[in-house]
Parts: C-alpha cells; sequence; structure tokens
C-alpha cells in the first residue's frame, strides 16, 4: 500500500475513534479543514453502522 494512502486510512480511522476534525486536521498538519473533510476522512462502514446505532438509541427503538 503506497505511504500515501496510509494517511487516509490514518486520518479516516482517526475520525471514526471519535477524534474531532480540528484533532485530526492537527495530526495531519493541515491548514485548511477542508482538505481534512473533503480528502482526507471517508465514510466506513463502521461508522456508518455507528451512527445508525447511535439514532437509534438516540429514538430508543
Amino acid at each position: 500500500m503506497p505511504v500515501h494512502k496510509l494517511r487516509h486510512t490514518y486520518a479516516s480511522l482517526l475520525f471514526e475513534s471519535v477524534a474531532t476534525m480540528k484533532e485530526v486536521l492537527t495530526r495531519l498538519g493541515h491548514g485548511d479543514i477542508k482538505t481534512t473533510m473533503n480528502v482526507y476522512t471517508h465514510t466506513t462502514k463502521a461508522s456508518i453502522d455507528k451512527s445508525t446505532e447511535r439514532f437509534s438509541n438516540y429514538f430508543d427503538f
């Protein structure tokens, strides 16, 4: 796996582990949060599942 792809994976996993976007931006050394959000963080199945579970728990389904 190319090193650059590891940065994408690292960013996505950080965000998925409930790090704030600002924390991810700082760790990656970005100057613009748009770069972090639009290029480096990706939605994973695990993050979708977590958000579905949180939503369900919110409404006590």
